[in-house]
């Protein structure tokens, strides 16, 4: 019970016209405990824990938000090293034009043999097996150009690299370079007009 609520029952139970509350005061009295600190801990072994158990946050500051706009180069690139992290990379960006690529998608490859072996023996079914290999590597070959040109087809392809052909010979023996430009790859060009 504390100081000021003991002399309160005190002075209360002296004056008779306040002795009828008596009775309620002693009771509020019966209900209190006395407690020396109330801010203490009774066990203060863990307050050294309870000390350590703040964490310390690193508000930003808008101060200096305000004064990177005026910062030199450097001086930035330190800031940003204080807080670990890394400077912008300057952008290199280098123009290329690709049309062509560099080799041949799939050369010619002569068949093996004469014709003649026999799909029977060891060699005509290794044979027979090889050019089912090279089909369905073209057939994959035909469908991924597909997926990129949806009205590719091979009969047109053909007429047109046949004509491609015929025009770039035509004009490499005629040594005419600027229209020989129109039918060959810029990977072809060099190589044709040695």
């Amino acid at each position: 019970m504390s100081f000021s609520v003991m002399n309160l029952y005190i002075k209360c139970s002296q004056f008779t016209p306040f002795g009828l509350l008596t009775p309620c005061i002693r009771a509020a009295a019966a209900n209190l405990e006395f407690v020396r600190h109330g801010s203490k801990h009774w066990d203060p072994k863990f307050k050294w824990h309870r000390t350590r158990k703040v964490v310390k946050v690193k508000l930003p500051d808008f101060e200096d938000r305000r004064t990177e706009d005026d910062m030199t180069p450097e001086e930035i690139r330190s800031k940003m090293k204080e807080k670990g992290i890394q400077p912008p990379r300057p952008w290199v960006e280098r123009p290329f034009y690709i049309s062509c690529t560099g080799g041949v998608f799939e050369p010619y490859v002569p068949p093996e043999g004469d014709g003649k072996i026999s799909p029977v023996t060891v060699h005509g079914a290794k044979q027979k097996v090889e050019f089912l290999e090279k089909k369905s590597k073209s057939m994959m070959a035909i469908r991924k150009i597909r997926n990129f040109e949806e009205d590719f087809e091979v009969s047109d392809f053909v007429q047109q690299a046949q004509e491609i052909y015929i025009n770039a010979h035509t004009f490499m023996a005629s040594k005419d370079e600027n229209k020989l430009q129109e039918f060959v790859t810029e990977r072809a060009y060099p190589v044709s007009t040695v």
